[in-house]
């Protein structure tokens, strides 16, 4: 096994292990060492960093044509950039895909860190490479930050393409249903345990100090192998066939396992859940005038369908929606032919802002 990338380095839990010391359910690479093919192709991309104005850095890699679609790509919660690894560059498209605070080889940041401070560091590495306008693209998480961004700078949003999105759940014109639906679980003070920064379950009124710790001492390997199988198994294997794809590429195993060996550190999911989940995001998605993709799983545990989609379309009327068969929210989006041909399609939809032609006055 090739040494492990600087970004890496006392971070990564998984990437350079063994298969056997990381128990991924139902994927048979027990005992099995990493593929060659990914191999390469993750020391090909390769790692670099973006110094912000505050001395933390931002990780990243790039991939594809410089000349091509600027699409600034983020992971989901317990995920790392790698989540976005394809076999071969996308055509017509120059990918960034970053490691979020607190994630891979990004600089940590406290609970504190807002979705207004996202979009400042987003802004900060476009600027750094030389882009003005570019797309973004999330998964899970992800999503969030590209309504934010979007929402925010819409001068320099093309457009946001979402695979299994999230929602604001403390959005004035969210309801029940859709808290529900995104699993919403406010911090406060919670009374029974008395500490300030305890949750209670909006509809159970039980304390939430127990799963808040559990949280913060899982590993992004440990929740994301139960996910799948929860995802493989959801009413009657309803999301069994992105399942069984992803088990089938022993690519795409390892760009998870090593995505999710990103989550080195609890507070990482802990603050994705304050921003996401919590609190009420910065900024009003009905301000988003850009081109909107969505993918949503049928059979998605986490965000879920139709509450969720129907939710984002009411705010986002222009939206296009597409709800996949057979798949649910870990495995919506990968390595392969399907997820490629969606950005492709996605991504042709989104124009410069000003009529330009993609990236022609932009040297690198």
């Amino acid at each position: 096994m090739a040494a492990v990338a600087p970004d890496d380095a006392n971070r990564n839990v998984c990437y350079g292990k063994p298969f056997e010391t990381e128990a991924l359910w139902g994927t048979n690479f027990t005992d099995k060492p990493w593929p060659a093919d990914y191999v390469a192709r993750r020391e090909a991309l390769g790692a670099k960093y973006c110094a912000l104005p505050d001395g933390r850095r931002l990780c990243y890699w790039t991939d594809g044509d410089p000349g091509g679609v600027p699409v600034v790509a983020f992971h989901g919660g317990c995920e790392g950039k790698y989540k976005w690894m394809q076999k071969e560059p996308i055509p017509g498209v120059f990918l960034v895909a970053v490691d979020r605070p607190h994630y891979g080889g990004s600089s940590a940041v406290s609970l504190d860190y807002t979705f207004a401070d996202a979009v400042r560091d987003v802004a900060a590495l476009a600027d750094a490479l030389g882009i003005d306008q570019f797309v973004c693209m999330g998964h899970s998480v992800g999503t969030s930050w590209c309504q934010q961004v979007a929402a925010a700078l819409p001068a320099r949003v093309r457009g946001i393409v979402l695979f299994a999105s999230m929602a604001d759940p403390r959005h004035d014109e969210a309801d029940f249903a859709l808290r529900l639906a995104v699993g919403y679980y406010p911090l406060g003070d919670c009374g029974p345990c008395g500490t300030s920064d305890a949750c209670c379950h909006p509809f159970s009124g039980a304390c939430g100090c127990l799963p808040r710790a559990i949280m913060a001492s899982l590993t992004g390997l440990a929740g994301k192998s139960a996910g799948v199988k929860a995802e493989a198994n959801y009413r009657g294997g309803l999301g069994a066939e992105g399942v069984r794809r992803f088990q089938a590429d022993p690519f795409w195993v390892a760009s998870m396992v090593d995505s999710w060996g990103a989550h080195w550190d609890g507070n990482a999911i802990l603050g994705d859940t304050k921003r996401s989940l919590v609190g009420k995001w910065a900024y009003d998605t009905r301000d988003i005038t850009c081109p909107v993709r969505i993918f949503q799983g049928e059979a998605d545990l986490d965000v879920k369908v139709p509450a969720t989609t129907d939710y984002l379309q009411r705010l986002i009327p222009h939206a296009r929606i597409e709800i996949v068969a057979g798949f649910g929210h870990v495995c919506t989006n990968g390595p392969n032919e399907w997820t490629v041909a969606r950005i492709v399609d996605a991504v042709a939809g989104m124009p410069r802002l000003d009529g330009a032609p993609p990236r022609a006055e932009l040297a690198r």
